[in-house]
Formats: structure tokens, sequence, C-alpha cells
């Protein structure tokens, strides 16, 4: 009789070893969805139009590179990032549109003088950064 005794605690000992786990298990994939969650919650809130950003934004352009882009999202520029703000400027203060020729032309003029304003060494610039509008 204590054999089956003792082969009885064993056999619950290893049932709950198993069933620890099984949990050890299903608590990770949790904990990976929650993480997930959390990850595409901060993406969502760190959203924001490119007609709202400020001169020393960090961004990551969101889906094509290609084509015209309405929001962004805002990360901190110490993170890996895509591109920065680097200036603005006022093109007509009376509120007519010069239409889009005149802004290209505008903009090849005055946006390099920005970029120079905001990093006036460019040696130390990676060799992929551009100036783009």
């Amino acid at each position: 009789m204590k054999i089956r005794a003792r082969y009885r605690s064993f056999r619950g000992v290893s049932a709950v070893a198993a069933l620890l786990a099984v949990g050890a298990v299903g608590c990770s994939d949790v904990s990976d969805a929650v993480d997930s969650a959390k990850d595409g919650a901060k993406k969502v809130a760190r959203q924001r139009s490119v007609y709202s950003l400020d001169v020393g934004d960090c961004y990551n352009p969101n889906g094509e590179s290609e084509g015209t882009a309405y929001s962004v999202e805002i990360v901190p520029c110490d993170e890996a990032h895509e591109g920065q703000v680097v200036g603005e400027f006022t093109i007509d203060k009376d509120g007519v549109f010069p239409g889009d020729d005149a802004i290209s032309a505008i903009a090849d003029g005055r946006c390099p003088t920005e970029a120079q304003k905001y990093a006036p060494d460019t040696w130390g610039l990676p060799k992929e950064a551009a100036l783009f509008y």
C-alpha cells in the first residue's frame, strides 16, 4: 500500500507541474497580445496631421513613401526616424494660393536655406539625409 500512495503523490505532482506549464504558456501568449495592443495604441496616439507639425518634430511616414501624405507617426528624435521638420515659412500673407508651380519654385529657393539654419554642419548628417517638401 505504501508504494501506491507514493505513486499517487508523484502523479499529483506531475499533474500540477503540467498544469503550471500550460498556464505559463497561456500567460506568455496573453502577455504578447497585451504588448502588441500597447504598441498599436502608442502608434495610434502618435498620429498627427502633416498640417500640425512643428519645427523639430521627428516622424515616420505612414504607408507608401510615394505620393501625398496627410498624416505621420510622431516619434521621439532619439529613436530611429525617417524625417524631421527643419523649418517653416509663410509663402503669401494675403492667403492667395499662387499655384503648385509657384510653390515649388519658392520651396526650391527657400527650403535649403531653412535646412541650413537648422543643421549648419551638413557633413554631420547621414549620407541618406535628403531635403524634401
